[in-house]
């Protein structure tokens, strides 16, 4: 098992109690060390929320720019299909090969009229 820092300190000061008195010295010692690791420890969650803040703004901008080019992908396919649907071509071949569904190729077609 891993010791902590607290675990430490704490065995050490009963240690220092064990030898019979602690000095003031030992005291200013111990006060010293707990001051040290509680900024250390404030510091350490800062950095910690920090690297989150980071991760989640990265796997944001990852997933914004899949929904991107999703988006685009969708928009493309359906000025294709208003483009065919302009030329005449049959609905079913529009369907076939955009695979768009046909409630969107529907709304496209009542946009032209």
């Amino acid at each position: 098992m891993t010791a902590t820092i607290e675990d430490l300190m704490t065995d050490y000061r009963a240690i220092l109690e064990a030898r019979g008195a602690i000095t003031p010295e030992d005291e200013e010692l111990i006060m010293n060390l707990s001051t040290i690791y509680l900024k250390q420890r404030e510091t350490w969650k800062q950095e910690g929320l920090e690297e989150g803040r980071q991760l989640g703004i990265q796997l944001g901008q990852q997933e914004g720019r899949q929904e991107g080019r999703q988006e685009g992908r969708q928009e493309a396919l359906q000025a294709i299909a208003i483009a065919l649907l302009k030329e005449g071509v049959d609905v079913e071949l529009i369907l076939k090969t955009t695979g768009i569904s046909s409630e969107t190729l529907q709304v496209l077609q009542s946009d032209l009229t």
